[in-house]
């Protein structure tokens, strides 16, 4: 590895690369100051920018004031912002790795924009990619999981793509590379580490050169989803469009690639594969549905499939429930918690106590208000029942309506908060592990 070969690799990447600006996100370490190194040693026209998370203490700080002391000597432009990383996680209900995610790339982007730089580098090597083909595998997903990071997405540039963490750090060294060490790298507490300190090294020894030819492997299943990304592109074209009029339903339920091309759909746009089965069951076209990814909402209705960006106005009526059972968000208080009933004499049950069979309960849990039309089936009937026309037997206030709520768990009612559980969620046999839930 040498500024010679960096440069082919670039050309290669876009034949006019000395006329671009690049914006490097650099953090201090390693790869990222290699990465610099490589640019000023090439005269390339670059940027710095850094972000500041506030989850290592001194460290961050260090990291900071090293990579901005690195841009001044270099005499080139520092962007840095500071984060209260551990706040945006619990507002967005998000684990670390993941928030610092979203907030590094949404502030890359807005520097870039309004700056004007051509492309964000960032330093990820070839031994990040088997890394993350071995994560992907271990997630459910298709090619969009086990493709993984790509060397050019956009506005986004990884030019060390091709060179390994070994190649890197021989660069490093022979070209006397400051840089500075990150201690939550050689922790085991993140399932990438682990898999870099003892998977990875053991796979090594038993088949020499694996990563190399997974990297390889990756190359090719990256060409695989783009032309699979385009075909299906092609063959749901023929049944509308998902944000203006929506895919037509009895025409992609009758299609004879119906799910294939439901589960690539659903994860282009980050939902859940396993949602295709429960759309393509839908029968009933008067009944909404509504399927929510993290920036996403698909709404299934009146026999059309309608994609729309969820907005801090949509997002705001929409709470969600994992599995640690978190309430504090909610729009009202509650307790959760599983256990174990013996008799259906401890199932008693009042307005502000419900239980629902543990079987039957999906996470993440969604709460949201009730919508007109919508159907559950109360505990104690066989049948669906439209919930306006269940409010109207008991007599309920027009005010009252307006500020009840419903539980769903995937796309079915479960519960219509302070009122009925729906009897598909009913504990049937005893004993039974049980979700119970208490208003406040």
């Amino acid at each position: 590895m040498n500024v010679e070969l960096f440069c082919s690799h670039l050309s290669s990447l876009d034949n006019n690369y000395r006329e671009r600006r690049y914006l490097l996100a650099v953090s201090g370490g390693i790869d990222s100051m290699t990465m610099f190194h490589l640019f000023a040693s090439a005269g390339l026209s670059f940027a710095v920018v850094h972000c500041n998370f506030h989850l290592r203490n001194e460290e961050s700080l260090r990291d900071h004031e090293f990579v901005n002391n690195s841009a001044m000597e270099a005499g080139c432009d520092f962007y840095v912002e500071e984060f209260d990383t551990i706040q945006f996680a619990q507002t967005n209900r998000l684990n670390i790795q993941d928030a610092a995610r979203k907030l590094r790339y949404g502030f890359f982007n807005r520097i870039a924009l309004e700056f004007k730089f051509d492309f964000v580098c960032t330093a990820h090597n070839r031994d990040d990619v088997v890394e993350t083909l071995l994560m992907g595998l271990n997630r459910r997903g298709g090619l969009s999981v086990l493709a993984g990071i790509r060397e050019s997405d956009r506005l986004l540039l990884r030019p060390m793509l091709v060179f390994s963490r070994k190649e890197i750090a021989d660069y490093a060294a022979a070209n006397m590379v400051a840089y500075v060490e990150d201690s939550s790298n050689e922790s085991d507490k993140y399932l990438r580490n682990r898999i870099r300190h003892n998977v990875l090294p053991l796979i090594e020894q038993w088949l020499p050169g694996f990563s190399d030819r997974a990297a390889s492997s990756v190359s090719y299943l990256q060409q695989s989803f783009c032309f699979l990304n385009f075909a299906t592109e092609e063959a749901l074209l023929q049944l509308g469009h998902p944000e203006k009029e929506g895919y037509d339903l009895l025409k992609l339920q009758n299609h004879s690639m119906a799910k294939p091309l439901l589960i690539q759909f659903l994860l282009t746009h980050g939902f859940r594969p396993e949602m295709a089965q429960t759309i393509l069951d839908i029968s009933d076209y008067s009944e909404p549905h509504r399927f929510i990814s993290a920036e996403k909402i698909l709404h299934v209705h009146r026999g059309r499939l309608i994609l729309r960006e969820k907005t801090a106005e949509t997002d705001a009526k929409f709470w969600y429930i994992d599995s640690d059972l978190d309430t504090s968000d909610l729009p009202m208080k509650m307790l959760m918690e599983f256990t174990t009933v013996n008799h259906i004499e401890e199932l008693r049950t009042d307005t502000e106590t419900a239980f629902f069979c543990a079987d039957e309960i999906k996470f993440p849990l969604l709460v949201r208000k009730w919508e007109a039309g919508e159907r559950f089936v109360p505990l104690g009937m066989n049948h669906f029942k439209k919930i306006g026309d269940f409010f109207t037997d008991l007599k309920i206030t027009v005010p009252e309506r307006q500020s009840a709520y419903v539980m769903c768990s995937d796309i079915r009612t479960a519960w219509l908060i302070g009122y009925r559980i729906d009897q598909r969620f009913a504990v049937r046999a005893f004993p039974a592990k049980v979700l119970k839930i208490k208003l406040l």
